[in-house]
């Protein structure tokens, strides 16, 4: 009916479905009818709020308006009644879209957690989500570790796993024995940062790149070059208590600005734009790169061992961010368990395999350390790494989990880890300056167009960088362009939660 434009009360019907997506009648009326209803405790609880979606009708009423008129008077022509037509010729080409809005339905069944709460006490019937947070705050691990992890995972009132460490974050590394040929010291701003550039290029003959970063896509380069972009970010963030695209924010046309000058300049690697982390890497350990920003923690050791086989007397330093810099720590790795999986089996994988390699005695030494005798030793009250079965050469430094990150406390006092000052000196750096990346709340317009969405940011970024448009004319490109995949709309249902 709503592709019927001569049909009487098409446009009344289209208005309709339009206006239930604007507005709804809330939690509470919902809870009020579902109960007066005596559905509680019954799975069509759960089933009927989200059986009907307005927005999936719109779009098979999108799809269907794409289909010929010719061919529904073709098969007028054959006889075909218009349910015939439906069912013979409409449907058949609709697949594609059923099977898209299938998987919709699915996922969101699958991430469906408000309702379980609300309707649900049956532990037999609640989806996975619920379960794996029941485990969770159920276990003596949930009070071992910094509640804050927890939040940091959390993401609208679902804990979806388990962290596999404390995550690190990312900071820039200097060569240390270029600033001491200069008589420089370690830059505090803008400005001083430039001219360190600077005169790394023209100063230092064996320098061919004073700063290197990751740009392929171009998406995370605020991450990857944080002195440049100053506090702004690419993607969306939370200014005043509410999210926003960073990208359309104020300082980014001054962080975009700051780096089109150094590239243009030859302060940045000219292969910014199709840079991989390999290749940075090894740039760096050819000893050509006199700026470098990556991972703290073990990274830190890593940088200076491996430029030091090539540049003896290389000497490396990890600095504060400069005046109005941001270094992020990274998004934790999550350790999942298969929601197919019968409950049995859920809960022995979650107690005798997450919770045991956490369990602060001998379960987090194995999977921290390796295996007595064959990956260390013990010497008085530290643990002592021995040689990597695959190359004698290089001691081990974790068996899977990293000895310092343990999202639990070591409890045992004879296993403590020596740890390499650089790789100290990084991680005391990321924790006194590292800011928490926020995790963005889930919003189903943005999970459509994020794709769409990367892309034109990795245009327009790199585009902007090479000078093949100003920075002026990036912006405006990128907001009018973003319309169209209803940034307004994505940052409405963000804000909504």
């Amino acid at each position: 009916m709503l592709i019927q434009k001569n049909m009487p009360g098409h446009k009344f019907c289209s208005n309709f479905i339009l206006f239930t997506m604007l507005f709804s009648g809330g939690m509470i009326p919902t809870y009020l009818n579902i109960r007066n209803l005596h559905l509680m405790n019954n799975l069509i609880a759960v089933i009927i709020p989200c059986g009907l979606s307005a927005y999936n009708m719109i779009l098979m009423k999108s799809f269907f308006a794409t289909i010929p008129e010719s061919l529904y008077e073709a098969a007028e022509l054959d006889g075909c009644t218009p349910m015939d037509t439906f069912f013979r010729v409409v449907l058949p080409l609709s697949k594609p879209a059923l099977a898209t809005i299938g998987l919709f339905i699915a996922v969101g069944f699958w991430n469906e957690y408000m309702h379980f709460i609300l309707y649900i006490t049956n532990p037999d019937w609640k989806n996975f989500q619920v379960k794996i947070r029941d485990l969770i705050k159920g276990s003596e691990l949930y009070g071992k570790v910094d509640p804050e992890m927890w939040e940091s995972i959390t993401l609208n009132g679902r804990i979806y796993g388990i962290p596999q460490e404390i995550p690190s974050g990312a900071v820039t590394y200097v060569r240390k024995d270029w600033l001491d040929r200069l008589g420089m010291d370690i830059p505090k701003t803008y400005d001083e940062y430039i001219e360190m550039l600077r005169r790394f290029k023209n100063e230092i003959p064996e320098c061919k790149v004073p700063v290197t970063a990751p740009g392929k896509g171009a998406a995370t380069l605020s991450i990857n070059l944080p002195e440049f972009f100053l506090g702004a970010t690419q993607d969306f963030v939370v200014r005043d208590g509410k999210w926003v695209d960073g990208m359309s924010e104020e300082g980014m046309v001054q962080a975009l600005t700051n780096l089109q000058a150094a590239y243009a300049e030859g302060l940045v690697d000219t292969e910014l734009i199709t840079n991989t982390t390999s290749n940075c890497r090894d740039q760096w350990y050819a000893g050509s790169v006199g700026v470098f920003n990556y991972w703290g923690g073990l990274w830190g050791k890593t940088l200076l061992e491996r430029v030091q086989q090539n540049v003896p007397e290389a000497e490396v330093v990890a600095i504060p961010p400069i005046e109005g810099a941001v270094y992020e720590f990274s998004t934790p790795n999550i350790y999942c368990i298969n929601g197919r999986l019968p409950k049995e089996q859920v809960e022995s994988l979650f107690k005798y395999f997450l919770e045991y390699m956490n369990d602060g005695k001998e379960g987090q030494v194995l999977f921290q350390n390796g295996v007595e005798g064959l990956h260390w030793e013990q010497d008085g009250e530290y643990i002592k790494q021995l040689p990597t079965l695959s190359n004698p050469e290089e001691t081990l430094q974790k068996a899977w989990i990293t000895p310092w990150l343990g999202i639990a406390p070591m409890e045992l006092t004879d296993k403590k880890v020596e740890i390499a000052q650089p790789v100290t000196d990084s991680l005391a750096i990321i924790n006194e300056y590292g800011k928490k990346k926020q995790v963005l709340p889930v919003s189903e317009t943005l999970t459509k167009v994020k794709a769409d969405l990367q892309a034109l940011k990795e245009e327009v970024v790199a585009k902007i960088i090479m000078g093949d448009m100003t920075v002026e004319e990036g912006i405006a490109r990128y907001k009018s362009e973003s319309e169209m995949y209803n940034i307004g709309k994505v940052l409405e249902e963000m804000n909504a939660q």
